[in-house]
């Protein structure tokens, strides 16, 4: 018996010292095995679990990054784990939205916003990633987490509050899908030290206010906005930043073809090293729309092709035309060129009668031919389908 115990203490140590327990992504109910006839609860298997000293013990010191999928399992690493809130830097939520049953329906608590409750404890987070939720409360995150570099809310279909408390933000992600709108949300005390910002408020989402606070954050290196709207061309046609990256994404049917080519003739873009579009129309599209839609982006690549001549990556989901080949021969910088084409819309210039492997060979070749008097041919590829970007 004395043998097995040292064994079993033995492995237990060189248990807690693997890897897996100390990658971002892991989450514990991972190890749940879903095969039993009787299936513990995450509350259950953490209880057994974190029985183990010594792994409660590594945990504590060494695990920075956390992930959590539902409330049982934070709620069961905050009591069993003393060294969390001291040590914890980085949280993952994705958990499943539920709401707290209350009286009051305008004052429910989401779980999401529950779990931040419930972590702000942790004095010392500097990164918070939330997936898929369906409400938060930024007033909550801030004040919890007055240390926050890096907020990624991605998925979100609603929020409220304000993240104007927050002073040392580096980072900061939304995406909302929501129609209502939240005004003077962003983190203004922060505008010295933000330099990757990235609104994607869905196609039913035109909040002006929210947009044109961008002025404010005078140090931004990264940006990625949707929709484009004529507030975000002017306030990028006289700002004062010099962007590395700009991923937009443009519905060519309302854009204002002017203004977008005036923007790409800002000085924010001089030392620009990375751009992505995206075609976001949300039309079905008609012979006429489809037109107007090729007008759009043919002046729009024009434009582009011949101004910014820094860019050394092109990411591109929009509608594939062979016209629009020629223009990539300008930029000899180009590095990389990757360019999804929307199936909803068929190429302009290609036969009808072609396939699809036919289509995606015609567009090589003309991007061979705009290639061939390069140096050093930048890398390319092209694929005839619509993918999230």
């Amino acid at each position: 018996m004395l043998v097995v115990r040292q064994v079993c203490l033995h492995f237990r140590t060189l248990s807690a010292d693997r890897d897996f327990w100390y990658e971002p992504d892991f989450k514990f109910a991972q190890l749940m095995s879903m095969e039993n006839e009787y299936p513990l609860d995450e509350s259950e298997f953490l209880d057994i679990l974190f029985a183990d000293n010594n792994l409660v013990d590594s945990l504590g010191r060494r695990k920075k990054a956390w992930a959590f999928g539902s409330l049982e399992g934070l709620r069961s690493v905050i009591v069993a784990v003393p060294l969390f809130r001291r040590h914890a830097r980085i949280i993952q939520l994705n958990i499943r939205t539920h709401f707290a049953s209350t009286e009051d329906s305008e004052h429910r608590h989401s779980s999401t916003d529950i779990a931040i409750e419930l972590l702000s404890t942790c004095f010392h987070i500097v990164k918070l990633t939330i997936k898929a939720a369906y409400r938060v409360n930024l007033t909550k995150i801030a004040s919890s987490f007055p240390f926050l570099e890096i907020l990624d809310c991605g998925g979100l279909s609603q929020f409220d509050g304000s993240l104007q408390e927050l002073d040392r933000l580096q980072r900061l992600r939304m995406r909302v899908s929501l129609r209502e709108g939240v005004r003077h949300w962003l983190p203004l005390q922060s505008t010295g030290t933000l330099t990757e910002l990235n609104l994607n408020y869905g196609p039913f989402r035109l909040d002006t206010d929210c947009f044109s606070e961008m002025a404010a954050f005078i140090n931004l290196k990264s940006l990625e906005i949707a929709p484009l709207l004529p507030t975000v061309c002017d306030i990028l046609i006289h700002s004062p930043i010099k962007l590395d990256t700009f991923k937009v994404r443009i519905d060519p049917l309302r854009a204002p073809i002017d203004k977008v080519l005036d923007m790409l003739r800002a000085d924010c873009f001089c030392n620009l090293k990375q751009v992505a579009f995206v075609d976001w129309s949300d039309e079905f599209p008609l012979d006429a729309t489809q037109l107007a839609a090729e007008r759009f982006w043919s002046l729009a690549l024009d434009s582009f092709t011949s101004l910014l001549s820094s860019v050394e990556k092109v990411l591109l989901n929009l509608p594939v035309c062979l016209e629009y080949c020629a223009y990539f021969s300008r930029m000899r910088n180009l590095k990389l060129l990757d360019w999804d084409a929307s199936a909803e819309c068929f190429p302009a210039g290609l036969d009808s009668m072609d396939s699809e492997e036919e289509h995606k060979e015609k567009v090589e070749k003309a991007l061979e031919s705009a290639f061939s008097e390069f140096t050093e041919k930048p890398r390319f590829s092209v694929t005839l389908s619509r993918s999230q970007w």
